[in-house]
């Protein structure tokens, strides 16, 4: 089949990329010790040949998923063919036309070999999400203030993030990774939260109101795990069962966390922290699709 010239690049690299091998890291290793009790490349060479056994299925399953290794050796490709849907089919297809077996890269230095079965090479593709490049602004947001590493990591984030884009999530979006301190260890956790939280919410909903019910619901748990806490110090969890008291199944730790990173992503959008967002939560910023516009508001609205 003929690609459009754009998607020649990608196809290569992919090419490239699955010829030499695909790296594995030592959850190949473990899967293959807790099945067989061995871990040699004798033993996975076996099973990855018997297709019709579920371990091997599975087996197939790990070894042929583009880890982070091929998804970092393959973004600024896929970035650069910004496919569409249709175009993405067309690259898996040029894909397993191309390519009629792959090689694991064992720890160790050890490689097998892995022939494809029909479907797999494009699966492989699909997997990376060709058609899911996020929208211009939001990478040069990206590369506006960071580099190297970190931009390619919040970049490889975005394409497999599960958010349905909207002007106003991306302005959204935008604000975060603006506002956000580039030195800061906590930056793509903080990202990788807000990713999350838009695209469980609602994509016509408030990202004040949002934010602020996120808060609110961290800050209840955080109380029901201490409460639950203080009790558990006066008495036995035992006794606690009997009388009906159920554990919260919180974690505090976690739960404090998750603070952290919303009071970050307040701080980034509207430079104050987290608890002031009830009172920003009762008021109108309007519909935005601009990020500094965006910002602006948060702040003015914050007095």
């Amino acid at each position: 089949m003929t690609l459009p010239p754009e998607l020649l690049p990608a196809l290569e690299a992919i090419r490239t990329l699955l010829e030499k091998g695909l790296p594995q890291d030592e959850t190949v290793l473990r899967y293959a010790a807790s099945t067989h009790a061995d871990a040699s490349s004798e033993t996975l060479a076996a099973l990855f040949a018997n297709r019709d056994d579920p371990e091997a299925s599975s087996l197939a399953e790990l070894l042929l998923f583009p880890g982070e290794e091929a998804q970092r050796r393959l973004e600024t490709a896929l970035e650069a063919a910004c496919a569409t849907p249709e175009q993405a089919r067309e690259l898996e297809q040029a894909v397993e036309d191309a390519v009629a077996r792959t090689w694991a890269l064992l720890p160790g230095g050890q490689r097998l070999e892995l022939p494809l079965e029909p479907g797999e090479a494009a699966l492989f593709v699909r997997r990376l999400r060709p058609e899911h490049t996020a929208p211009p602004q939001v990478l040069a947001a990206v590369e506006r203030r960071f580099s190297g590493e970190e931009a390619l990591e919040f970049k490889i984030m975005l394409r497999h993030c599960r958010l349905a884009w909207t002007p106003q999530r991306r302005a959204y979006v935008c604000a975060v990774l603006g506002g956000l301190e580039a030195s800061a260890r906590d930056t793509a956790d903080a990202l990788a939260w807000a990713l999350r939280h838009l695209a469980d919410a609602d994509s016509q909903a408030s990202f004040v109101d949002g934010l602020s019910a996120a808060y609110a619901a961290l800050e209840a748990n955080l109380k029901r795990a201490r409460d639950f806490g203080r009790l558990l110090r006066t008495s036995s969890y035992e006794v606690m069962m009997s009388q009906g008291v159920r554990a919260p199944h919180l974690h505090e730790e976690g739960i404090r966390r998750e603070m952290e990173l919303v009071d970050m992503i307040c701080q980034a959008v509207a430079g104050r922290p987290a608890w002031t967002l009830a009172g920003l939560g009762q008021m109108d910023m309007g519909d935005m699709d601009d990020p500094e516009a965006l910002m602006e508001a948060f702040t003015r609205l914050g007095g």
